[in-house]
């Protein structure tokens, strides 16, 4: 090849590779993160949602809060996660009362009881068809925002990726996954209530007791369980028109475990708590778990004082 030919294919080949250098640099280019964007608002778009329960958290069902050009969300696909500032039990039991509680909170109590993360991808970024199915899907490569709300109805950029082939959908769900695992862990340590006192480990584990088993009215009969670990002591008791769930705390005496109310959960008072919040105490003697119990006298036993036998299970 002549020089001149070589210069001429050198020459396209720079500018071929300084075309692909930008186009780079454009779809990496971060954004500004941590900030708060006075033009993001999601207060309205968070009533139009519908959340389920999952492990430890509420999020969006099926795909998200639907984007609608002429509805409340007009921002793009929105997938909110609602993390509880305070701890709550759920059982299997209580699951659909508590979606339809948390589907039915107004604004305000949605930041009060929860803390609230948006994962938004913007409807630049969306292929929109009214009358397809699905009406909307991303486009090839697209960026995907996190914010948090924030005090005095502000939102919060807290992060953003950059989603530039199929290749990387993965990345994206362990983007998710990994932030929101996090928070939960976090959420998780700063909502246990150290009650325990250091009490012997001798008392760690869970017990379970039937009150009122050989009752001729299945109403009369309760399913109890305490559960005593290092940090807190749970105690729940569920029958006919019963559900309790409380924390206690717990304190070594005289070779005995004392046990008194702390605090409910999840508004689960009940009425004798006005007349004691004595849980009397544990005692081992060899063979047997007996627990003498003020309240649960009064709760199941129309005041007569019980002995009652404990089984702790086996880990």
């Amino acid at each position: 090849l002549k020089s001149s030919s070589i210069t001429k294919i050198m020459n396209k080949l720079k500018c071929f590779l300084f075309i692909l250098l930008t186009i780079f640099m454009i779809s990496c280019k971060d954004i500004n993160v941590n900030k708060i964007e006075k033009d993001v608002n999601f207060d309205k778009v968070l009533k139009d949602c519908n959340f389920t329960y999952d492990s430890g958290y509420f999020i969006t069902a099926d795909y998200g809060c639907i984007f609608n050009p002429k509805g409340e969300n007009n921002f793009g696909n929105m997938i909110v996660y609602l993390i509880p500032k305070k701890q709550i039990i759920i059982t299997d039991e209580n699951i659909e009362n508590e979606n339809k509680r948390v589907n039915n909170l107004s604004i305000e109590n949605y930041k009060n009881e929860f803390n609230i993360y948006v994962y938004l991808t913007e409807s630049q970024y969306l292929n929109y068809n009214k009358n397809g199915d699905p009406i909307y899907y991303h486009k090839a490569s697209y960026t995907e925002k996190l914010y948090t709300y924030e005090q005095k109805n502000n939102w919060l950029l807290l992060d953003s990726l950059n989603i530039l082939n199929s290749k990387s959908n993965e990345k994206e769900q362990e983007w998710r996954d990994g932030f929101i695992t996090k928070l939960i862990t976090i959420s998780n340590k700063e909502n246990t209530v150290e009650t325990t006192n250091n009490i012997s480990e001798k008392w760690l584990g869970t017990y379970h007791l039937t009150i009122n088993e050989n009752s001729k009215d299945w109403r009369d009969t309760q399913e109890l369980k305490l559960e005593i670990s290092k940090n807190s002591i749970k105690y729940s008791v569920e029958g006919y028109q019963i559900d309790q769930r409380y924390i206690l705390t717990g304190l070594n005496l005289n070779n005995n475990l004392k046990l008194k109310f702390h605090s409910a959960l999840e508004n689960t008072e009940s009425g004798v708590l006005e007349k004691t919040k004595d849980f009397g105490e544990i005692s081992f003697d060899d063979k047997n778990y007996n627990w003498v119990c003020p309240y649960n006298d009064i709760s199941f036993m129309d005041g007569k004082k019980q002995i009652y036998i404990l089984k702790k299970m086996q880990n």
